[in-house]
């Protein structure tokens, strides 16, 4: 991840997401510098997230 623009440099928490998956809060917290890239740990989403509510439900199982 490269940091840019209005971000500044200071230690953040980070959550990740995409579409159709859970999002996730990162483990830890990360010092991010601005214009600086930074390598930040592998995680796994949970996919499935269909009404995009951040949640696994009966109603994201009706529309599969």
């Amino acid at each position: 991840m490269t940091v840019t623009g209005a971000i500044p440099t200071g230690v953040y928490t980070i959550k990740v997401g995409v579409e159709k998956h859970l999002a996730k809060l990162m483990t830890g917290i990360q010092s991010l510098t601005q214009g600086q890239q930074k390598d930040l740990p592998t995680t796994e989403l949970v996919t499935g997230d269909i009404t995009k509510d951040n949640q696994l439900d009966i109603r994201d199982y009706n529309i599969l």
